[in-house]
This record gives structure tokens, sequence and C-alpha cells, in this order.
């Protein structure tokens, strides 16, 4: 078989997998439909989450300027502004199925601007590997569902050491610039799963939650957006994502809430990036 059919046939297993995972979630919504209703939520938890998803449209921009350190590091000539337009037009094509049409939109408006080819795909290479080491990093705070015994206050100081190891060995082997870019995606990250924290405690009325529930969720999260971003075909790790979140949240928070968490994260994400966006479009066109 040749190496483009092996591409197709992955491409063809992710969306499968967004499917699947998409019905499963679809399903356990609609069998716990009878405890509680997304209609029960009061109006408190409707402006929370319009104040989320405000706060996940401006969290892009850190992507953005990841990217912009990026092109800055690899030489090219461009403004932040400029970066911050390109990214913000092209990042809604994550949405189309493929997951890499944002990359090839963001390629061309690049060439277009007379950077650089080489220069773009350095940009882009690295920036799914970073974005997906700090992703992985994070990953480390789900241990507490691996080892039920593990001290939380351990976990917490495992992942800074592990961030700021990666941080530091990309400051010296590569650059400030890919340092830089390490750190935006990583509080990126971090802000998206705060948000997701924050509709967990929404849902379930102000109720506090235990220090390691908290890292616990954390690292699910993450662990799950890392999963949908490395599916091939699932356009924003839509599905995957979700169903992984369930599968390793299913015994750690309550389940209604998680659903309902489930869905409207995923309506924050889609409308956050909406509103990121229609930013861009607002931007100057101007280099400087």
């Amino acid at each position: 078989m040749q190496r483009p059919d092996l591409r197709r046939v992955a491409h063809w297993i992710g969306h499968l997998l967004a499917i699947l995972g998409i019905l499963f979630v679809l399903i356990r919504i609609y069998q716990g439909a009878d405890q509680r209703h997304l209609a029960e939520l009061d109006s408190q938890v409707w402006m929370g989450l319009v104040i989320l998803t405000l706060g996940y449209g401006l969290a892009n921009f850190l992507l953005a300027h990841g990217w912009y350190c990026l092109l800055i590091q690899f030489g090219a000539k461009v403004s932040k502004i400029w970066a911050y337009r390109t990214y913000g037009l092209s990042q809604i094509g994550k949405y189309v199925p493929g997951n890499v049409f944002h990359l090839a939109s963001r390629h061309s408006f690049g060439m277009s601007f007379g950077v650089t080819s080489n220069t773009l795909l350095k940009s882009t290479f690295w920036e799914l590997v970073l974005i997906s080491l700090a992703a992985m990093t994070c990953t480390s705070l789900v241990l507490p569902l691996l080892l039920p015994k593990l001290d939380h206050l351990v976990v917490v100081i495992v992942f800074i050491g592990a961030c700021s190891l990666v941080g530091l060995t990309f400051r010296f082997a590569m650059g400030p610039g890919v340092a830089k870019a390490y750190a935006h995606y990583l509080v990126f990250l971090l802000t998206t799963s705060t948000i997701f924290v924050c509709l967990l405690w929404f849902i379930g009325g102000g109720q506090s939650l235990p220090l390691r529930t908290l890292i616990v969720i954390t690292g699910a999260y993450l662990t799950a957006w890392v999963a949908g971003l490395v599916t091939p075909g699932a356009p924003a790790g839509i599905g995957v994502r979700e169903f992984m979140l369930l599968l390793l949240l299913e015994n750690a928070v309550d389940e209604t809430d998680l659903l309902i968490a489930i869905f409207l994260g995923r309506l924050v994400t889609v409308s956050g990036d909406l509103l990121f966006y229609l930013g861009a479009t607002r931007l100057g066109t101007e280099q400087s």
C-alpha cells in the first residue's frame, strides 16, 4: 500500500473515531436526560458561560502570539498585528474535516505576504511539536487517577519541574523565540482547562472541589485535548476529546454534571473560536 493510501486510511479512521465519540456522548446525554436538563440551569450559569466564551476567544491570542514568536525566531519580518490577523482568519479552518485546512490557509496567507515557504513550514512544524509537548507535559496532572495514593503536592511539583525543564531546554537549544512560544502554548492550555473547571463549578452550583479533584480534572482535560489533536481527520478534535473526558472523569465527578459540562464546553470553544475569527477581521492589515 502506498503512503498516500495510508494517510487516507488514517483520516478515515479519524473521522470514524470522531463520529463514534460524538454518538457516545450523545447517548450518554440522552440516558442522563431524566436526571437533569439544560433548561434547568439558571441565568447565572448562562451568564458565566458568556464570560467563559469571551475568555476563550481572548485566549486564542496566546496561540497567535506563539506563532508570531516562531516566525520571528526563524527570520520572518512581520508585525504582531499581521500575525494575529492571519492566525485568526485561518484558525477557523480547523473545523473543516481533515484538521489541516487551517494550516494550509495560514501557509497561503504567509506566502502571499512574502514570508518564505521554508519559514512557514518550520513555524508550523514547531508549533505542532511545542503545543503537543505542552499538552503532554500537562498530562502528568492525571497521575492521581493512575496512582491514587500519590500526594497531590508531588504531582504539582513534578508538573512544574517538567514544564521548566522543557522550556529551558528549548531556550538554550533553539533560542528565546521557541521557548516563548512554548510558554504561550502552555498558558493557553492551562487557561482552557481552567475554563472547563469553571464550567463544572457553575453547573455544580458553586460547590468547591478538593484540590486533588481539580488537579485530576485539569490533567484529564488536557489528556483529552492532546488525544483530539493527534487524531487525524477529527476536525478540532470533535468527538475524540469528549469521549476521552467521559472515560477519564466518569468516576471523579458527578456524571450528569460532567455530561453537561462537556456539551457546554464544546459550545464555549466553538463560540470562542468564532469570536476570535471575528476579532481578527477587525485587525489592520499593515505590517507595523
